[in-house]
């Protein structure tokens, strides 16, 4: 069951998370530029095994960084086209709940039943017998309500029926649209664990050590 808000969709797509993401690109893509260049530039200077080893790890913490790159760009994209799929299919809707779905029906059921009811009313007669002038007993029907007030009431049942039907679509159609955003996110995320295992592998020079800050 799916169940989303206007405001917290608007939110979301106000966060700084883009912002901190794009920052870590442009950071990012800064080192790479850095290393690249030391790794060019240091060939023809820094010769030897033992350099051309050092060389190839930071050649190897290149690629990690194009991960890390291309990770940013994905999840800020798909972060985006979900939320913008969300927002377009609520089209000014505050709130949809699936779960609802059932009350919704319940609920329309009720106003048919009153459109119905009025309806009824509305042609409903009681007689009225009277005796004329010339002593003959004459018969006329008239409304049991006041049919202009029952009109009104009908046309009032009629837009919340319409408005019923409006919701109840959207609502039935929540669950499919809401898992395609999911979808969305999950194709950024799944790139969240080779990037994890890329870093992982690249073990330090064993004259560093790392330790969690």
């Amino acid at each position: 069951m799916a169940k989303v808000y206007y405001d917290e969709l608007t939110a979301a797509m106000a966060s700084d998370i883009f912002d901190r993401l794009e920052a870590d690109k442009r950071e990012s893509q800064a080192v790479k530029e850095v290393l690249s260049t030391f790794i060019s530039s240091s060939q023809t200077v820094l010769t030897g095994q033992q350099y051309n080893s050092y060389r190839s790890q930071l050649a190897t913490f290149n690629n990690a960084l194009d991960q890390r790159m291309n990770l940013d760009e994905a999840l800020s994209t798909n972060i985006r086209s979900a939320l913008q799929l969300l927002i377009d299919y609520m089209d000014g809707d505050l709130y949809l709940d699936s779960s609802k779905l059932e009350e919704y029906m319940y609920y329309r059921e009720l106003c048919v039943n009153s459109i119905d009811k009025l309806n009824y009313m509305l042609n409903e007669m009681y007689e009225v017998r009277y005796t004329d002038s010339a002593g003959r007993v004459q018969v006329t029907s008239t409304p049991v309500y006041d049919s202009n007030e029952v009109r009104q009431q009908i046309t009032q049942a009629e837009e919340a029926l319409t408005e019923l039907d409006r919701v109840i679509v959207k609502v039935q159609g929540l669950d499919a649209v809401y898992a395609q955003a999911e979808s969305i996110l999950n194709s950024a995320f799944q790139g969240i664990t080779p990037f994890g295992n890329a870093v992982t592998s690249i073990k330090p020079d064993g004259l560093f050590s790392y330790r969690v800050v």
